[in-house]
């Protein structure tokens, strides 16, 4: 058919364990990854890859140090390829929850302006000097509230 076919048949297997895709994934990034030529072959023609020694090093598969077997590297693809989504996923659900406090912030960020306009107008009947005080320090306090979250939410993203 033109193409490699690799033996992966579930009854042709013993001793299975499960990956976890975010563990190969953060191996994965401490792999050096080269371009390279065979010794003896035109350096026109260049390969990119891990050496074996670091693959074999890093995730104990193959037979040896000195070959990696396709079927190990496209496990490692494919469970670093599951890892990314579960970071993906995990972000994403993340950034909605942010998101959702940052409307309700808006909103009450809109009806403390709209109440320090009517203040300064004159139109709203509890404008006493001990309600525009307190007002103020909420005013404060949400600003500070607001900053602190900024602050946390940068480290979390």
């Amino acid at each position: 058919s033109g193409s490699w076919e690799t033996l992966s048949d579930r009854d042709a297997k013993g001793s299975v364990l499960p990956v976890d895709g975010r563990q190969v994934l953060d191996v994965l990034t401490t792999v050096p990854i080269s371009t390279w030529q065979y010794k003896g072959q035109s350096e026109a023609v260049r390969h990119m890859g891990p050496m074996a020694q670091d693959f074999y090093s890093a995730f104990d598969l193959g037979q040896d140090e000195h070959y990696i077997s396709g079927v190990d590297a496209d496990g490692v693809a494919l469970a670093s390829i599951q890892g990314l989504y579960q970071l993906v996923q995990k972000q994403e659900a993340q950034i909605k929850v942010l998101q959702a406090e940052n409307v309700s912030q808006l909103e009450q960020l809109d009806a403390l302006d709209a109440r320090i306009s009517r203040l300064e107008q004159g139109n709203d009947r509890t404008g006493s000097p001990l309600n525009v005080i307190l007002l103020a320090g909420l005013c404060l306090m949400t600003g500070l509230l607001i900053g602190q979250r900024k602050t946390k939410n940068t480290a979390v993203i």
